[in-house]
C-alpha cells in the first residue's frame, strides 16, 4: 500500500490533492515570534534542521503513533522548508501523519514548544 493509499483509508473523503506528501508547498507550517525568536537561539549549529517526525509502530496503520520534534542534519530525501531563517525538516514516511497547517509555538516560562495542528496537539511541553 502506497503513503497514498494508506492515508485515504484513514481519511475518508480526502482526494488526492489533499494529501500533504503530494506536493511539498501544501503543508503550513508557522512559527509563532515567541517561537522563532527561540528556535533560532537554540540551533545547535548553523546546518541543523528542526525536524517533525512521526514515528509508528508495526505495521504503520496508525495504532500507536509517537511524534518528535528535534534538531536534525537533514538529509538528501527529506522535504525541507524555511520559515525566516529556521529550516524545518520532515521525511515523507511522516507527512501522511501530520495535518497539512502546523503551529510550533513557545512557552518561555516553561522553557518548551508546543506543536500542534487546528485540530489537535502533536507534542506539549517540549524542551529542545
Amino acid at each position: 500500500m502506497t503513503d497514498w493509499e494508506s492515508l485515504k483509508s484513514r481519511k475518508p473523503g480526502w482526494t488526492e490533492a489533499d494529501c500533504p506528501e503530494q506536493e511539498g508547498d501544501r503543508m503550513q507550517v508557522h512559527l509563532t515570534p515567541a517561537a522563532l525568536e527561540a528556535l533560532r537561539s537554540k540551533r545547535p549549529e548553523p546546518g541543523a534542521g528542526l525536524r517533525m517526525a512521526a514515528i509508528t509502530e508495526g505495521c504503520g496503520c496508525g495504532a500507536t503513533i509517537l511524534y518528535e520534534l528535534n534538531w536534525d542534519i537533514p538529509r538528501p530525501e527529506d522535504t525541507t522548508w524555511e520559515r525566516d531563517g529556521v529550516r524545518l525538516v520532515m521525511d515523507s514516511h511522516s507527512r501522511m501523519y501530520f495535518d497539512s497547517e502546523l503551529t510550533i509555538d513557545y512557552h518561555p516560562e516553561k522553557d518548551t514548544f508546543t506543536f500542534r495542528s487546528p485540530n489537535q496537539i502533536y507534542l506539549n511541553h517540549i524542551r529542545l
